[in-house]
């Protein structure tokens, strides 16, 4: 009984080897890497209690400094009184619209309706 359950211990440290190498070379071939500077904008992804898919992307707030690799502390004010820290996943950058971009994505209205 105890060869069967070494064996069978084996063959699970094995499996499970090979499982966390296939989501290892997974992972990488998906993830994106985000790095941010000091005093650039961005925007704060903030989930919501009542449902996960309620979260919406709120700023721009303006990178205070690098904490760690993967952590920021973001102002939350135009003073920057206000910060907290935030990992980059809940980070995204934050490209400013052009006045012209935002002219050219305004259609005109027919006037169809009749009085």
């Amino acid at each position: 009984m105890r060869n069967r359950l070494k064996k069978y211990r084996s063959e699970v440290q094995e499996n499970l080897a090979k499982a966390q190498k296939t989501k290892k070379a997974w992972y990488n071939q998906h993830a994106r890497h985000r790095e941010f500077q000091v005093g650039q904008k961005v925007l704060l992804l903030l989930p919501t209690f009542t449902h996960k898919l309620l979260a919406n992307w709120q700023g721009p707030f303006k990178v205070v400094r690098k904490v760690e690799p993967v952590t920021y502390e973001v102002s939350h004010s135009d003073k920057g009184k206000a910060t907290q820290i935030y990992h980059v996943n809940l980070l995204k950058e934050w490209k400013e619209r052009s006045v012209e971009s935002i002219a050219s994505e305004e259609k005109p209205v027919k006037a169809t309706l009749k009085v």
